[in-house]
C-alpha cells in the first residue's frame, strides 16, 4: 500500500469480503481499482473479490490479479478474464505501468 501510496493513489484494505464494506467506506464508496491476489483464504479468489466490490458500487471498476500460481491450466484460465495478471513477485515498475493504463482517461472520440 504504501507505493501505491507514494504515488499519489488513496488506497483501503481488506482482509475478507465482509471488509470490503468497510475498505470502500473508507474511500469514499467506491474504489477506481482493485488490486486482488488470486488465492485467499476460506476458498476465496481474487476474482470473488472483484465481482463483490463490482456489486457494491455503481461506478466502473478496474482490477489486477497477482498471483504465485505456476500451473499451466491455472495461468491459462487466469489470462482469459478481462484484467490483467501480475506475477509474483510484482515488479514495481510493471504495476505502475498496468496501474496508470488501467487508471488513465478514456481517450476523446
Amino acid at each position: 500500500m504504501a507505493l501505491l501510496e507514494g504515488w499519489g493513489l488513496k488506497t483501503a484494505h481488506a482482509e475478507t469480503t465482509d471488509g470490503l464494506g468497510p475498505a470502500l467506506e473508507r474511500l469514499g464508496g467506491a474504489a477506481d481499482l482493485v488490486i486482488a491476489d488470486y488465492r485467499l483464504a476460506d476458498d476465496v479468489t481474487g476474482d470473488d473479490v472483484i465481482d463483490e466490490v463490482a456489486r457494491r458500487q455503481a461506478t466502473p471498476l478496474a482490477a489486477i490479479i497477482v498471483t504465485g500460481d505456476t500451473g499451466p491450466q491455472r495461468l491459462r484460465s487466469l489470462h482469459g478474464q478481462a484484467w490483467p495478471v501480475l506475477h509474483k513477485p510484482v515488479d514495481p515498475d510493471e504495476l505502475a505501468k498496468v496501474t496508470a493504463a488501467l487508471l488513465a482517461p478514456a481517450a476523446p472520440r
